[in-house]
């Protein structure tokens, strides 16, 4: 049987953006469960970077398999992925292999050895200094910790949609229009749908914010 043969009804809805209509989509999936579109009918980002700081007073980076109750400030579909990002990020904002997750030992890292690291492994960079960078860092992560509204195009010209994240998770969307906004952002937050978060939508809302450019972007 073909896929057409099985269809009963179609429904649609105008969405004006395309962030809003990704975000519904894959509610839909998780709820719906459709036959032939199996991609998002469960997650498929099982790992995740964390962030802490240690008892010294260091930021400090680890990465390794989700459960339901964890925070971490990205997510993965692989083991491969998220420690190739943690390299980057090593790279690139001169962090430790030994505060990063990616070398386990009782003393200085081997970068540190080798001349790389700053010697924040082993006490020699003071925790500022090192934080300075390794909180430089977590701009890589969109959401980490932020609350704040996305807002792009709405369904006509007199309106804008806002999708709401709080404290780095998904919050919901909602619609609102520019000419009754007398209340600010109380009228934002009251404009919401809330939503459940879970990993598929917030790997949609980091690629999405990443590579495209929305209206703006207002933190509460």
């Amino acid at each position: 049987m073909e896929m057409r043969d099985m269809i009963a009804d179609i429904d649609w809805e105008v969405t004006g953006s395309e962030l809003i209509a990704l975000l519904k989509e894959s509610a839909e999936i998780k709820v719906n469960k459709p036959v032939y579109n199996r991609a998002q009918r469960r997650t498929s980002f099982h790992w995740g970077i964390f962030s802490f700081f240690d008892q010294d007073g260091y930021l400090n980076y680890r990465y390794g398999n989700l459960d339901n109750d964890d925070s971490p400030v990205s997510v993965f579909s692989s083991r491969e992925k998220a420690r190739g990002k943690m390299e980057s990020i090593i790279e690139k904002y001169n962090l430790c292999q030994k505060l990063s997750g990616l070398y386990e030992t009782d003393g200085a890292c081997f970068h540190h050895q080798v001349g790389i690291c700053r010697g924040a492994c082993c006490g020699k960079e003071p925790a500022d200094e090192y934080n300075q960078r390794a909180l430089k860092s977590i701009e890589e992560f969109v959401f980490t910790r932020r609350n704040f509204f996305v807002i792009d195009k709405g369904r006509d010209p007199e309106e804008r949609c806002a999708v709401k994240i709080v404290n780095g998770k998904y919050a919901g969307y909602g619609y609102f229009n520019i000419n009754e906004m007398g209340f600010g952002l109380l009228a934002l937050h009251e404009c919401i749908n809330h939503s459940a978060d879970n990993r598929d939508i917030q790997v949609i809302l980091k690629q999405y914010l990443k590579n495209n450019r929305v209206e703006k972007i207002i933190d509460f």
